[in-house]
């Protein structure tokens, strides 16, 4: 995947005295998130192999270590907030999915047991346990 695709290449302020330095900026890609982070990186020039396969995984190691999920693309990423509430709802509802199979097995139960008592000539369910004779 190429960085460029990825990441708005831009010049961000850098050390204390702000001096503006090459890098980029990563934006969460949640709906309704506007959170942001401007990241100094170095420019990857006669390195080895793909320079925007490195230099990518070289911007995705340095926001990971900041609690970033990095995506593919500039919509997959997330920032630390918005990937812990997506991980938390895929819990919940992965347990809730648990807990309505759990639910499916005690209706089971229940029609098992009201079976036996709707009424032969009506076809209604009978409310109160038939009185022996």
């Amino acid at each position: 995947m190429s960085a460029e695709k990825a990441f708005v290449h831009t010049t961000v302020p850098y050390g204390d005295d702000g001096k503006l330095v090459r890098g980029v900026i990563a934006r969460c890609g949640a709906p309704g998130c506007e959170a942001a982070i401007p990241l100094a990186v170095n420019t990857l020039q006669n390195s080895r192999g793909d320079d925007t396969e490195i230099e990518w995984r070289f911007i995705a190691h340095k926001l990971e270590a900041k609690g970033w999920h990095v995506g593919r693309s500039r919509t997959a990423h997330r920032c630390p907030r918005c990937h812990n509430a997506a991980k938390f709802s895929a819990i919940r509802k992965a347990e809730a999915m648990q807990n309505g199979n759990a639910m499916t097995d005690k209706l089971k139960v229940v029609a098992a047991q009201w079976n036996g008592r709707i009424c032969a000539s009506t076809g209604a369910l009978a409310l109160s346990t038939p009185r022996p004779k």
